[in-house]
């Protein structure tokens, strides 16, 4: 499938497994030059070795926890810098926590408050100027 965005960047969150590391796939099999984030660095870093074997794009590692604002900046500012630029984001870090509601404290809502909430906002917000500008 020709999706039309080969040269573009992208920066996926979430994408040493599960959705994002297929996300990742498909966009650099699409030509996209792709950085992905996760927090475990050695299967982050085997995520883009094998992502980019697979589809003969690029695809770089930066590791990162996107629940800290400081990782959410230093990941932006390293995806823009390496790749030239980001254009497309995909916020897909961290999972929910299982069990049921009333089994669960509030400590534990508040981390997963803090990854998938604040995170995919903070995230939101720090890619937001520059493809504005890049329309």
């Amino acid at each position: 499938m020709d999706l039309g965005i080969s040269g573009r960047r992208a920066l996926i969150t979430g994408g040493s497994l599960g959705i994002g590391k297929a996300t990742a796939a498909g966009l650099a099999a699409e030509g996209v030059d792709v950085a992905i984030v996760a927090r475990d660095r050695s299967r982050l870093e085997a995520a883009a070795q094998e992502l980019s074997s697979n589809t003969g794009g690029r695809v770089i590692a930066i590791p990162g926890d996107m629940g800290n604002g400081e990782d959410i900046a230093r990941a932006v500012d390293e995806a823009a810098s390496v790749l030239g630029g980001i254009d497309i984001l995909v916020n897909n870090a961290g999972s929910s926590p299982a069990g049921r509601i009333e089994d669960l404290d509030d400590e534990t809502w508040m981390t997963s408050f803090e990854l998938k909430f604040m995170g995919h906002m903070r995230l939101s917000r720090a890619v937001l100027p520059a493809m504005r500008v890049q329309k």
